[in-house]
């Protein structure tokens, strides 16, 4: 609580000019807000993250957010309003300016490794079972597959990846979806907080 109170009373831009790299590291889990940070802070404190075994992304859209781009984990620049050094550091550019997308593109990369395993999983449980009893594995139990049906199978497999992964386009059509439920929520509960008052204006 005292280094805290001490950080408060220094101002923004002195703030963490006179911590170490081992005070900062310390201290970033106290703070939830950084203002007036130079380029060179920032770097500071998403090594400061980094230095304590997390995982760090950083968002930013201007030039002198492209150095700390780099060094982060993950970086990630705002594409629509964005400069063109931020958006080269980046390792992910939204095409919009809402943090809100920051969230999406995190819930799209998840979608995308379980659609990769479960791509891995098919091809590779598919193969062992299909490619012994097409190599004659099984031919002392007269068990045997012919070619043109293996070959078929094989177009199966291939097909059988593509649509599943072809079911993550539809992410971002569910995401609208959401939003625009949400939109509508918000609309009724207005009208209806409105409607109250304009019943008393006609009272009166």
């Amino acid at each position: 609580e005292t280094a805290v109170s001490d950080y408060n009373k220094l101002k923004p831009e002195l703030r963490l000019a006179k911590m170490t790299d081992e005070e900062l590291r310390e201290f970033v889990p106290q703070v939830s807000v950084y203002a007036r940070v130079s380029p060179e802070h920032k770097i500071r404190i998403v090594r400061a993250w980094q230095d304590r075994g997390n995982l760090v992304a950083m968002t930013g859209d201007g030039i002198n957010d492209a150095p700390v781009l780099s060094r982060a984990d993950i970086g990630i620049a705002m594409g629509s309003m964005g400069s063109d050094a931020a958006i080269e550091a980046a390792d992910i550019v939204l095409m919009n300016s809402s943090l809100g997308s920051v969230s999406n593109a995190i819930a799209l990369s998840r979608s995308t490794i379980g659609n990769i395993k479960q791509n891995l999983f098919w091809a590779f449980f598919y193969n062992v079972v299909a490619i012994p009893v097409a190599a004659g594995a099984f031919a002392w139990a007269n068990v045997h597959l012919n070619p043109m049906i293996a070959a078929a199978c094989m177009s199966l497999s291939s097909l059988f990846v593509v649509t599943n992964a072809l079911r993550l386009m539809r992410f971002g059509a569910k995401k609208q979806e959401k939003t625009d439920g949400e939109d509508h929520l918000s609309k009724c509960e207005c009208n209806q907080e409105t409607k109250p008052e304009k019943q008393e204006q006609k009272t009166m």
